[in-house]
């Protein structure tokens, strides 16, 4: 057993994990790279062996109807999260508009199998979390993580999964009294496991372009997660960015060493 850390060693650590730093743009602080890069390693292994087979199989048995479908429905059971991130964030017209569209999408469109909303009035999903209500209140990300099958996160992110986790109703339904032990975690992980396959099953092309694409595969998924993240937290409108996408260049003391894609 390992004796826990006093706590000024805890302080100091936190300390470090969130200390922001001056990097140039297109970095991402990463003081843990060393083991993120092994567990990073172990995710693709644990991929390329379970979860890509899965999801080619996943692909071949269903038909493209039935794959939407199922991201609807693992779409619109997530409103509370959504909701509350709204919330937190003091967006409320963007709370009505996901409120709207779980009503709509679970009367008219059959659970939210159908995205009823987006096809009758064009009532766009916009993905929102936990971690992004507190990157737009201005929390630092701190370090960069790669977390054991779940994938790239970071410190601020770590804690939003929490707050997510704890929104979910699946989460709330495997603790149900009238659920023996069993069907509580044939729930939980049954529900998790079936998005996970969802989730690399529309992704297979993408990944695959990365992985041919990419020279280091590990960089390429960082800095992705920091541009998808930020693009969430400014809702598509990152800072030193135009409407078109690109870098802009700043006249001052920094220099951002603009990359060509």
């Amino acid at each position: 057993m390992f004796k826990a850390a006093p706590r000024p060693a805890k302080f100091v650590l936190l300390l470090l994990l969130l200390a922001p730093i001056q990097i140039q743009a297109e970095e991402v602080y990463d003081p843990l790279e060393s083991v993120n890069r092994a567990i990073f390693s172990f995710n693709d292994f644990v991929d390329t062996w379970v979860l890509e087979p899965a999801a080619y199989g996943y692909r071949w048995v269903t038909t493209p109807a039935i794959r939407t479908g199922v991201r609807n429905f693992f779409i619109n059971i997530q409103y509370p999260r959504y909701l509350i991130s709204d919330l937190i964030q003091l967006k409320f017209d963007q709370a009505a508009v996901h409120t709207g569209r779980f009503v709509l999408n679970t009367t008219v469109g059959f659970g939210g199998v159908i995205d009823a909303a987006d096809k009758m009035f064009e009532i766009k999903h916009h993905e929102e979390d936990i971690g992004v209500a507190l990157g737009y209140w201005g929390v630092p990300s701190g370090a960069y993580l790669v977390l054991p099958i779940f994938g790239p996160s970071n410190v601020r992110d770590l804690f939003g999964r929490v707050g997510d986790r704890v929104s979910d109703p699946v989460f709330w339904l495997s603790y149900w009294d009238e659920l023996s032990w069993e069907q509580q975690l044939a729930v939980s992980w049954g529900k998790s496991a079936v998005e996970a396959v969802t989730i690399r099953e529309s992704l297979i092309e993408a990944v695959d372009a990365a992985k041919e694409a990419s020279l280091d595969y590990y960089t390429f998924v960082r800095k992705s997660y920091a541009q998808q993240r930020e693009g969430l937290i400014y809702d598509g409108h990152p800072p030193g960015v135009d409407e078109f996408g690109d870098d802009l260049e700043f006249e001052d003391d920094l220099d951002f060493d603009n990359e060509s894609e």
